[in-house]
């Protein structure tokens, strides 16, 4: 199993705070829904197999972590990690999410 045998569920809300979908690339399979929409899927536990969610973490005034969880068995499939200090922050754009989805893709 591999993060590009998944459709990645991404909250729909990353979209409304400026992020467009072509931010993500084109490698993966990717679906835009709400928050609640994946929660509801997810307190159901029923179809989830084949499906993953992406979450965008922020530290302080960074994003600076992204991880692909594996909705049927909670299993990490991918991440990147992309190290800033204070003087070189970055808030959530379009340029950050990119960096963050190239990094991931070198890794997996």
């Amino acid at each position: 199993k591999t993060v590009q045998t998944k459709t990645i569920l991404v909250p729909s809300e990353y979209l409304a705070n400026g992020l467009k979908k072509e931010d993500f690339g084109s490698r993966y399979k990717f679906e835009f829904i709400p928050s609640a929409d994946i929660a509801a899927k997810v307190k159901d536990r029923k179809g989830l197999e084949g499906y993953a969610q992406m979450f965008i973490i922020k530290l302080k005034e960074d994003v600076n972590r992204l991880h692909v969880i594996d909705l049927n068995n909670s299993e990490l499939l991918a991440w990147s990690y992309i190290p800033y200090n204070r003087e070189n922050t970055k808030p959530m754009n379009s340029e950050h999410i990119r960096d963050l989805m190239e990094k991931m893709e070198k890794n997996f």
